[in-house]
């Protein structure tokens, strides 16, 4: 399995997607290796990757959720 730093980059990635359109039951439904952490705190997470003050700094970001690591 992929190490979670990378399936969470992947993750805001989908999310991004036009073609998605933000729905999360379909972005989710990509990611089974992320059933077992909230819903919540990984939309939280993509608005975290999503703001321009951390530039994309995934440093920055995944020490914002702890939960996660």
């Amino acid at each position: 399995m992929a190490d979670l730093q990378s399936i969470l980059r992947d993750y805001v990635a989908t999310a991004n997607a036009p073609e998605y359109g933000g729905d999360y039951s379909i972005i989710n439904s990509k990611f089974p290796e992320l059933a077992n952490f909230d819903e919540q705190i990984l939309k939280d997470y993509v608005a975290t990757a999503n703001a321009p003050e951390y530039s994309g700094n995934y440093n920055i970001i995944n020490g914002k959720f702890p939960e996660l690591f």
